[in-house]
């Protein structure tokens, strides 16, 4: 897969901001996530992206915890990990991202800021 995914990011950064560690955690690493603690566990390491941004900006205009995060856009190409595609009933887009190495932080952009 070589293409554009999206993922919310941390608040207060500016379109064209580039993003940090703090926007990467992944699920065995993120405070209150139930597998916080498990890097035992294959799922804990996968990142969540979106690909769809009209997807994603339609799920923000309907939660303030999503809106006061910044949007990030983050380029996947074969290179950089395993994606598998794990759609919900919230989320037909969403996919999961196992990256090679396993504790990458990933070069992505800000493309929409916080909204509040």
């Amino acid at each position: 897969m070589d293409r554009s995914f999206y993922r919310l990011a941390e608040k207060r950064l500016a379109v064209g901001a580039a993003t940090g560690p703090n926007s990467w955690l992944r699920p065995y690493e993120t405070p209150g996530s139930p597998l916080l603690g498990r890097s035992d566990l294959p799922e804990a390491h996968g990142l969540s992206v979106i690909g769809d941004m009209a997807e994603l900006t339609r799920a923000r205009d309907m939660s303030p915890w999503m809106a006061k995060k910044s949007v990030a856009e983050v380029r996947v190409t074969p290179q950089s990990g395993r994606v598998q595609h794990t759609p919900s009933r919230a989320w037909r887009s969403h996919h999961d991202w196992w990256t090679d190495p396993h504790d990458l932080v990933p070069l992505a952009l800000v493309v929409e800021a916080a909204r509040y």
